[in-house]
């Protein structure tokens, strides 16, 4: 009967038990395939933009500020609304244009100038009140 070359159990295959088998050979053939489909799936995911650039008739250029977009890089380009953004154009949009989502001013001084701190209040009038207590 053969046994195991690291610690002399019951040989399952090229002179190792299973347990050091599994460690030796298994982990890394799982190591190799789990490359493989990460590298089709970005391959997949890099089609389907590509396909999607094509049937926006993408120019190669940011719709709002029209600076050339270097299709390369991870995060160059941005669907919005069927148009095609860059990043810093893309960031721009998605930040909100107003005092807060729920006020429209400060509900202690009315201004919607400062920056919103919270329950309403801009970071003056919400200092104040800490201040206060």
């Amino acid at each position: 009967m053969s046994v195991c070359k690291i610690c002399g159990d019951k040989m399952l295959a090229r002179g190792y038990c299973t347990k050091h088998y599994h460690e030796m050979f298994r982990h890394e053939r799982y190591e190799r395939n789990k490359s493989k489909e990460l590298t089709a799936t970005k391959l997949r995911n890099k089609l389907k933009r590509q396909e999607l650039l094509k049937k926006l008739h993408f120019s190669g250029k940011c719709a709002r500020c029209n600076v050339l977009i270097n299709l390369s890089k991870k995060r160059a380009s941005f669907v919005v609304d069927d148009k095609v953004l860059c990043f810093k154009c893309w960031n721009e949009s998605r930040k909100v244009k107003k005092f807060s989502r729920d006020y429209k001013k400060c509900k202690k001084c009315g201004s919607t100038d400062g920056k919103h701190a919270g329950h309403g209040l801009c970071v003056k009038c919400y200092s104040e009140i800490r201040r206060g207590n």
